[in-house]
């Protein structure tokens, strides 16, 4: 990531669309303003912008960007209804992988599981019954996950929700399954004082777990085509981040999700609620007290 190109990104340039699918047009580029002299409280916003980036860059390196990439009613008709995206996030300019510890590296690959073909069959087992199993590790906290980990992940204070009883969970895909993915996750749900959060992260390993990486809300189905909002967004320490949100018609509301890259390692945080502006506030909320 380069100061210039952030700089670009606040000022309201815009990515051009990526065609992912053959045959598949690229959606319209959004209206832009007109191009005028730039004004100082832009020109001031920028600048603190570069400099958060700064900041960021002190406390750890931006290995990658990171695009949404919103499909159409219309575009999954074109796929025959086989998977229904409504939007997928894409690493781009990808340029430094995490590095685990040698140790953890080890303890990872005695899991028994790998990635497999997708079957859309739903594991109903419990993660206590899959750590059994062998499949995945089970940790107290997201904190002691990451300080087992070791690989400069973010960690937070906010205790377990009460739906996941059981810790935070961590799986590894060895690349030996499906397309060759090897990547580590961990996987856990938050309670703040009055609301929930799950955090979800990938730390991809190889070329394939970056080219095929989602991160994305994949499913709708009978629950009718959501409406989706895109925002960019720089946190107070500077982590670049894109906040999708979309309608959850099924609960009738809002799940707003923020993404964000940094240390080779690829953050997903979401946030339901019955509230646009509500939802949006409680995932800036959970971005600002990573560190």
């Amino acid at each position: 990531m380069k100061n210039h190109e952030l700089l670009f990104d606040v000022l309201g340039e815009i990515d051009p669309a990526l065609i992912e699918e053959a045959g598949m047009e690229a959606p319209e580029a959004l209206p832009r303003g007109r191009k005028r002299g730039i004004r100082p409280a832009v020109l001031a916003a920028a600048v603190l912008a570069v400099v958060l980036l700064s900041t960021a860059a002190a406390a750890g390196v931006f290995s990658g960007r990171m695009r949404v990439r919103i499909y159409t009613e219309e575009e999954n008709e074109k796929l025959g209804g086989i998977r229904n995206e409504v939007y997928r996030m894409i690493l781009d300019d990808w340029s430094g992988y995490a590095v685990l510890p040698q140790d953890v590296t080890e303890e990872l690959r005695k899991l028994h599981r790998s990635d497999p073909e997708p079957s859309g069959q739903v594991d109903t087992r419990s993660s206590k019954e899959r750590a059994d199993a062998g499949e995945i590790l089970l940790f107290e906290s997201w904190n002691a996950a990451a300080q087992w980990l070791d690989c400069g992940m973010l960690t937070h204070g906010w205790p377990l929700s009460e739906y996941m009883p059981d810790g935070v969970q961590v799986w590894y895909n060895n690349g030996e399954g499906y397309r060759g993915i090897e990547n580590v996750g961990i996987h856990g749900q938050f309670a703040d004082s009055d609301f929930r959060f799950t955090l979800l992260v990938t730390i991809p390993l190889n070329e394939e777990a970056v080219g095929i990486y989602n991160g994305g809300l994949a499913t709708y189905k009978a629950d009718g085509y959501p409406e989706v909002v895109t925002e960019e967004w720089i946190s107070p320490q500077g982590f670049e981040t894109t906040i999708v949100t979309t309608t959850d018609n099924a609960r009738g509301g809002w799940m707003s999700n923020a993404h964000f890259i940094l240390n080779g390692v690829v953050y997903r945080i979401s946030v339901f609620d019955p509230d646009f502006d509500t939802a949006i506030a409680h995932v800036r909320e959970v971005v600002e007290g990573l560190a």
